[in-house]
């Protein structure tokens, strides 16, 4: 169930806004908080709504309950979970003021934490200081406790209270009287924090803390001494390192050399946020951390209650203890008489879903966009709220779930030639991530990707991840380029046996999955003679056949192979007739292509019948279609001498019209040692050497006419 509220200080804007429906203006809406999820019914209304601060860059629960009657001086206490089950009390006063009693012990040097707090420059929402300080002596607060914690009318002044900070506490105790006061003070859900030396075997009175901070009565554990060292860490990251100051994991922090005497019990439910890195000086005793105990910690909490190792340097200090020290001091401040707050505990720790990739339509497929998208994924958390009346009853809210998701900040990718490479993701010390290379602009979550070719790409990797706003790191989603693609190029490409290119590339679009199929076309003066895909192996391919490509699934290039044909027009001329003599009306040739330089050097052979006459003034010529040899580039022509005849020479010329004005050799066989252009004309003559009859020569008829010899 989803409730919906209107919040009390929009009041005036929901007036207007009904004066403004009732005028006509009805785009304008009411403003509404839309409330966390009820779990549990309780005895007055809470609710709880996921918000973001864009100045911390956080998340935050932005938490509302209704006002209790008779409220006493205790007033609220907020308590949070993360599991449903177990609650913990947690700070309920962000970003507002708080007030901090600091009880020093007489030492004058001991009086420190006000500056020290003064001289972090923290400040409230209206530019106050966060942490407010008052001091008093121990001697003056043991005169009179009560005095300094509450007011005329006997409510708390302070919302936490600080003993510290000296070596051995200046050798002071609480007394009998001011024990009640500080045991009535915490018990209210107020804060208290001790510093060094203070809950210690040698102090009855603050020793009586023992058991809430979960440290030993005595120093003299059988094995065990205390540690001491001037550098701690961040061992939990939880909501105490998290405001004013983050402090990240692992965060190592130097501090004044301190130790400890209280070792910290394992059964106890107390706490540690921050231990010593190693232990040193007049305290290097072996570091011990077994089932029943530790003795190697500097800060622990319970609940309200807290202890810090601050202290034992005279009245030292640095950067880093101090912001340990506020943080602590803020957090232990549990209580409030306000009916509303902002948690900023929460934090979206779950990581976005993996990103979902597609091409935007509409573009040149060498100049691919891509669409990245990804929903991020929230947190649960719990909340409800105590409050103690003045008639000693308390009342329990509503427990109330809510989402705690920071929205997606944008993308991570790398584009590499191998199928599985992990984006590299950047942090700085506190975990942010700080190389995002696709970022997004809410309420948009998608980014697009540009300057991709997708041809040139097409094999190429796509790793990316998506990043929300809280740091946290999807899945890396793998995905080939070419898998995105809807339709593949297919380039055609039509190149002579030399791969010199002899028409233009034809690109043809298939769609991915589907076949391609093409027969080559027909080239003037070419003939077909193969095919390459790509960097495959060339294969045959004859006129009429058709190259099949099944279920194209990338960009490819298909090459054409064609062969250039030499035309040789050739006839043979009887030079003189006889009446007793046979005109040959046939002739016969043997052409070969021959090694330019070396004439016995034959490529190919081809023995062809071509037109036998008289010379005529509009000479027939027979065609003969020869197949370009790139290492053949010379032809020698022989022809069947028939009896009764001789060779007289021949005619050759590169153009038909000028041929016969072409000079006459007669003392070789036709040549042509270089071929240069396509076609040529050639005219073999004849002479008969007898006028008698005689029969035709039968040779012929034993000839293999118009078969190529290779």
């Amino acid at each position: 169930m989803r409730i919906k509220i209107v919040r009390k200080r929009n009041k005036l804007k929901l007036f207007g806004l009904i004066l403004l429906i009732f005028t006509g203006l009805q785009s304008i809406q009411p403003l509404h908080i839309e409330a966390s999820h009820v779990i549990k019914k309780g005895d007055f209304k809470l609710t709880a709504e996921n918000k973001w601060d864009a100045v911390e860059e956080k998340n935050y629960a932005e938490l509302h309950w209704d006002q209790v009657e008779n409220l006493a001086s205790t007033g609220y206490t907020l308590y949070q979970s993360t599991d449903g089950t177990k609650f913990e009390p947690i700070p309920i006063n962000y970003r507002k003021k708080i007030n901090v009693l600091n009880i020093y012990p007489d030492v004058a040097a001991s009086n420190t934490l006000k500056g020290w707090m003064d001289g972090l420059g923290l400040k409230d929402v209206h530019g106050d200081s966060l942490i407010q300080v008052t001091a008093c002596s121990i001697t003056e607060f043991n005169a009179n406790p009560n005095a300094y914690l509450k007011d005329s009318a006997g409510n708390y002044k302070y919302d936490v209270m600080m003993f510290g900070s000296w070596d051995v506490y200046g050798g002071k105790d609480l007394t009998e009287q001011s024990y009640a006061a500080t045991r009535a003070f915490s018990d209210s859900g107020r804060g208290v924090l001790f510093g060094h030396d203070t809950v210690y075997f040698a102090k009855p009175q603050f020793m009586k803390y023992a058991k809430d901070l979960g440290v030993t009565t005595t120093s003299s554990v059988p094995g065990v001494a205390g540690v001491g060292h001037n550098q701690v860490r961040v061992i939990d990251n939880g909501y105490l390192m998290k405001y004013p100051f983050e402090l990240k994991n692992n965060m190592e922090l130097t501090i004044p050399y301190t130790h400890i005497l209280q070792h910290k019990l394992k059964a106890n439910q107390s706490k540690i946020w921050l231990n010593f890195t190693g232990s040193s000086s007049i305290y290097a005793n072996p570091i011990i951390d077994n089932a029943t105990l530790t003795n190697n910690w500097y800060l622990i909490t319970n609940q309200n209650v807290a202890m810090i190792q601050t202290g034992h340097s005279g009245g030292q200090s640095t950067p880093d203890e101090q912001k340990i020290i506020a943080n602590t001091l803020y957090n232990l401040a549990q209580v409030s008489q306000d009916n509303f707050t902002d948690d900023f505990t929460v934090k979206d720790s779950k990581a976005p879903d993996i990103p979902d990739v597609s091409i935007i339509a509409g573009k040149p497929v060498e100049e691919l966009e891509l669409s990245i998208t990804a929903n991020d994924k929230g947190t649960p958390y719990q909340w409800y709220v105590e409050a103690e009346t003045k008639v000693g009853t308390n009342k329990i809210s509503d427990t109330v779930e809510e989402e705690i998701i920071s929205d997606m900040a944008g993308y991570i990718y790398e584009i590499d030639d191998n199928p599985t490479t992990l984006p590299k993701v950047e942090v700085d010390e506190y975990g942010k991530i700080k190389n995002i290379n696709l970022p997004v602009t809410l309420p948009n979550k998608k980014a697009i990707l540009t300057g991709l070719d997708g041809v040139a790409d097409a094999n190429k990797w796509l790793h990316i991840v998506a990043v929300d706003r809280a740091h946290n790191v999807s899945e890396v989603k793998h995905l080939q380029i070419k898998d995105l693609l809807p339709a593949f190029q297919i380039k055609q490409k039509y190149t002579d046996v030399d791969d010199v290119e002899i028409k233009p590339v034809v690109t043809e679009m298939v769609t991915a999955k589907e076949n391609y199929q093409v027969t080559p076309p027909v080239i003037a003066g070419y003939l077909i003679t193969g095919y390459q895909i790509d960097k495959e192996a060339r294969q045959k391919l004859d006129e009429n056949e058709t190259v099949t490509i099944t279920a194209v699934s990338n960009h490819h290039q298909v090459a054409f192979i064609y062969q250039k044909i030499n035309k040789l027009h050739v006839r043979q001329v009887i030079t003189e007739a006889y009446d007793q003599l046979v005109l040959p009306k046939t002739g016969f040739v043997t052409v070969n292509q021959i090694d330019g330089n070396n004439e016995l050097q034959i490529g190919a052979q081809l023995n062809s019948k071509i037109l036998s006459e008289l010379e005529i003034a509009t000479p027939n010529f027979t065609e003969i279609s020869l197949r370009k040899l790139t290492a053949y580039q010379g032809m020698s022509i022989k022809p069947m001498i028939p009896s009764y005849y001789t060779y007289a020479g021949y005619r050759l010329s590169q153009t038909k019209e000028d041929h016969l004005a072409t000079p006459l050799i007669t003392d070789s066989w036709p040549l042509v040692k270089a071929v240069k252009d396509q076609e040529y004309w050639l005219t073999i003559y004849l002479s008969p050497t007898s006028e008698s009859p005689r029969p035709y020569s039968g040779q012929s008829q034993q000839l293999e006419i118009g078969t190529l010899i290779p």
